[in-house]
């Protein structure tokens, strides 16, 4: 096991951190907004803008109602199979996984996506043994910015909010790592949000591309 600042584990939002999914997700919530019969007149600028990594509050946004999630969930789930073989993992991720086994880190995943397209993104990726454990928004019915998602991953992990890294590149990613007390806080300015619009919540590192990662463990 690792020692180093006595970190043993590094725990990773998905999108926007290990799959490059904005263009297809966009994609699919046009298509989910369609069948909906909601109006959808954003630009994939606009709509990364609006994103704050809450598919609940996006949908909210939209005009979508509270008792319409569960059916928009659905025609997301049918539409994301048809889509999912155009997402790729950023270049650079499975080198990084790779040296994060060899040095001895647990790796988790926790996301508001679903779990089970994470583990099927994992398996098209090939990073299935990669991974520890999975926690996404719809296993514990809590999304970011609660905490209780990377709690529950360090739970899976055996692992104590002082030994965790956290990495993640959306607002809710930063509100989450913090009040979950993560050792160390990584603001990855490679997906969705920008880092002046991350900076704000004060990370401990930025890093502009995978490979960066390694340099903060």
């Amino acid at each position: 096991m690792p020692e180093k600042n006595g970190i043993k584990a590094v725990i990773f939002d998905f999108d926007g951190v290990i799959a490059d999914s904005k263009s297809t997700i966009y994609a699919i919530y046009r298509v989910v907004l369609a069948e909906m019969k909601k109006k959808f007149p954003l630009t994939i600028e606009e709509f990364t803008d609006v994103l704050d990594g809450n598919y609940r509050n996006f949908y909210a946004s939209m005009g979508v109602e509270e008792n319409e999630i569960e059916k928009a969930n659905e025609i997301y789930k049918r539409h994301y199979m048809q889509l999912e073989k155009d997402i790729r993992p950023f270049h650079g991720v499975s080198e990084v996984l790779s040296e994060l086994r060899k040095r001895g880190y647990k790796i988790g995943i926790s996301s508001n996506t679903h779990e089970f397209i994470i583990r099927r993104l994992l398996a098209q990726f090939g990073f299935e043994s990669h991974v520890d454990a999975v926690v996404g928004g719809k296993d514990i019915n809590k999304l970011k910015p609660d905490p209780a998602q990377i709690l529950l991953v360090m739970e899976k992990l055996g692992v104590k909010h002082t030994e965790c890294v956290f990495i993640g590149d959306m607002e809710v990613d930063m509100l989450a790592g913090k009040a979950a007390k993560v050792a160390k806080l990584i603001a990855a300015t490679y997906g969705y949000h920008p880092r002046e619009r991350l900076e704000k919540f004060g990370p401990d590192a930025f890093v502009n591309n995978p490979f960066q990662i390694l340099g903060y463990l």
